[in-house]
């Protein structure tokens, strides 16, 4: 919302695709933010976006890493990782939400999200092989 409404420096649409775009590689957060980093400044800004979204977290997941040898077993924390699940999923299902609330449905679309879907959940088929798929199937679909 800040990137697109607040500062302008992507449309809806963009940020769609960046996120879009992201979603098919290693590390959507930081493929999306090198994206918006390049449109607003070039390969300065996807340098400076890419480290901006990498080193805090990066820095943060080795001293958590090192303080985990320690507390893992603490049934304090094994109780605030049960009331933290639920609330990830509800913050992934509203990102989730708010991406296809500004992306342009087509039926094509549709009916690689049902087919991915169902992959998923009724063939237990692993999501490292339906993204590259739904790739193709898009290029095909939309490249005629």
């Amino acid at each position: 919302e800040v990137v697109v409404n607040t500062y302008g420096w992507v449309t809806q649409t963009e940020f769609a695709n960046a996120i879009a775009i992201g979603q098919i590689t290693p590390g959507p957060i930081l493929i999306s933010a090198a994206f918006i980093g390049y449109v607003v400044k070039g390969i300065s800004g996807a340098i400076v976006a890419t480290v901006g979204i990498f080193l805090p977290p990066g820095l943060l997941m080795v001293t958590c890493s090192h303080l985990l040898k320690h507390i893992k077993e603490s049934t304090v924390i094994q109780a605030a990782l049960k009331g933290i699940r639920p609330a990830v999923i509800g913050m992934i299902i509203t990102a989730a939400i708010v991406v296809a609330g500004s992306a342009e449905f087509h039926v094509g679309s549709l009916v690689i999200f049902a087919a991915a879907l169902a992959a998923m959940w009724r063939f237990r088929v692993k999501v490292l092989l339906i993204i590259p798929i739904a790739g193709i199937l898009g290029l095909v679909l939309y490249s005629i």
